[in-house]
């Protein structure tokens, strides 16, 4: 683990504002860095996708960057809305929001009603816009996991396989509570590794799928299932409701919508008559 890249001291001149002369030290975060290069690669990829598709790539790339921005926000507050209670006793804790991931629910949500929005504002057909968009999502995920992982955060419960992951990092025990000098289950890179898969099929499917909306179908029912799983292994704090915690309950309900839709899909009758 990793929190940061590098750390630069310096001493600014003490003719400067008390506040500001004296020695002073900056940190290249390694979390976003990696959340950073998934997305600048996940937006190369889907413009790359979209003249593929016949969609205009300035419209998916002005698209990427506002939904992007849209998602983080809805993330956070989606974070900030499950511990709200502790936040209103401590607002400082807002600050540490900033640093770390958000509820990826929340974002997806939020980010998915933006695209809906954008697609009806400039007329874009929305199965194929998903589409364009399911691979790049899964990479660009798989990169934020792999931040998960050189920040401390979104930690795993113990562990006594052979790979099993031990931090010391001492800021990430103040900033996100994890277990230091224990033997944990690496399940940021569990999920890191399930989503580069996702990505890997959805991209060997792009060309070959069946109708506008099949691939980010496909994407939200793998991935939901994929979650469900890996939640076992989490021991962070993110909500629990009942046997469950928040993100399964809502993985559940994201797979029974998503392969309905699939199973409907399929069932009707193509142009030629037969099933789809």
């Amino acid at each position: 683990m990793h929190p940061e890249l590098f750390r630069l001291a310096f001493t600014l001149p003490g003719w400067l504002p008390g506040f500001l002369r004296g020695p002073h030290s900056w940190a290249l975060p390694s979390y976003g860095v990696l959340v950073a290069a998934g997305f600048l690669l996940g937006w190369w990829l889907a413009t790359r996708l979209a003249r593929r598709s016949g969609l205009p790539p300035e419209r998916i790339s002005d698209l990427t960057v506002w939904s992007l921005l849209v998602g983080l926000a809805g993330s956070k507050l989606s974070l900030v809305l499950l511990d709200l209670p502790s936040y209103l006793q401590d607002p400082g804790l807002l600050l540490g929001t900033l640093r770390y991931a958000g509820v990826f629910y929340g974002g997806l949500l939020a980010g998915l009603l933006f695209v809906l929005w954008y697609c009806r504002r400039h007329r874009l057909p929305l199965g194929k816009v998903l589409d364009v968009f399911a691979a790049p999502l899964a990479l660009a995920h798989a990169f934020g996991r792999l931040g998960c992982f050189a920040a401390g955060c979104c930690f795993g419960t113990r562990c006594s396989l052979p790979w099993a992951v031990v931090f010391h990092e001492e800021a990430a025990a103040k900033n996100v509570g994890t277990p230091l000098d224990v033997a944990l289950h690496p399940v940021q890179l569990y999920e890191a590794g399930s989503n580069l898969l996702l990505f890997l099929l959805l991209l060997w499917l792009f060309p070959r799928k069946r109708f506008d909306g099949m691939l980010a179908a496909l994407w939200l029912l793998l991935y939901a299932g994929s979650r469900f799983l890996w939640e076992f292994f989490r021991a962070d704090a993110r909500g629990a409701l009942g046997p469950l915690s928040t993100s399964q309950w809502l993985a559940v309900a994201v797979a029974a919508v998503t392969a309905a839709v699939l199973l409907a899909r399929a069932r009707r009758p193509a142009p030629g008559g037969r099933a789809a």
